[in-house]
């Protein structure tokens, strides 16, 4: 174990990454092993993470810089998950009649959601990344007749790998997509959840969710995808 330590240290010298001097020494509550994408280990704790920069201390307080792009899959994950700050999840909003149940976000939400993460992106580094575009779409002569306006909303969550001199690499995301539907006074006229695989588009304008509004006007959507404990999503304002 000691040996692969020493490897780990000598293996960020030589890709140029720093070693800081040390500082006072942590509980060994505060620690845990560390991978290199080369297998090499070494037992430290976080002292932070700034975008593809990671700092690490070890129990005789020297501290180690790493690129988070070098470490394991599994160390890159616990830091996405650390770094994901605590959003207060959505809550039904029971209606009356004969619609369903629907989940509409607060001002605080709405002013959280994030289309990229992280936001601070290091060249080469892998981020997610949130579509979501609502459109107007062909109307039938049913909903002509009756006034109605139909709309089409699509939605993707993306996992992007940037490729050195290529093109980068494009992962589609699972979960579900929530959408919902509110009218110039503030009032929900749609909404639906779905699986995110039910919400990508598709080619000649097919794909996504298709509904429906009760007259022509200015709509806002609202869509959004709660992934790792962070709600990515966006909010546009459409004429239809």
């Amino acid at each position: 174990m000691r040996a692969k330590s020493m490897r780990f240290i000598i293996w960020m010298i030589l890709l140029g990454i720093g070693i800081c001097l040390p500082s006072d020494g942590l509980s060994e509550a505060e620690m845990r092993e560390w991978t290199s994408a080369s297998g090499d280990m070494v037992r430290a704790s976080l002292v932070r993470h700034t975008g593809n920069l990671v700092v690490l201390e070890r129990r005789d307080g020297q501290q180690l810089q790493i690129l988070m792009s070098q470490l394991s899959e599994a160390d890159q994950a616990y830091l996405r998950e650390r770094a994901a700050p605590a959003v207060e999840m959505p809550t039904p909003i029971r209606r009356t009649g004969s619609t369903e149940n629907r989940i509409q976000l607060t001002e605080e939400q709405i002013a959280a959601l994030v289309t990229r993460d992280p936001e601070d992106l290091q060249e080469g580094a892998r981020y997610v990344l949130f579509r979501g575009t609502a459109s107007s779409a062909r109307s039938t002569s049913l909903q002509q007749s009756r006034g109605r306006v139909p709309f089409r909303v699509t939605v993707q969550l993306l996992e992007i790998t940037p490729a050195a001199g290529g093109f980068p690499s494009t992962r589609r995301l699972g979960g579900v997509g929530r959408i919902y539907v509110l009218n110039d006074k503030g009032e929900m006229v749609d909404s639906v959840s779905r699986s995110l695989d039910r919400l990508v588009p598709e080619r000649f304008n097919r794909g996504g969710y298709e509904g429906e509004v009760p007259a022509p006007g200015e709509y806002t959507f609202v869509m959004y995808v709660e992934y790792r404990g962070k709600l990515f999503g966006r909010v546009q304002k459409i004429t239809l």
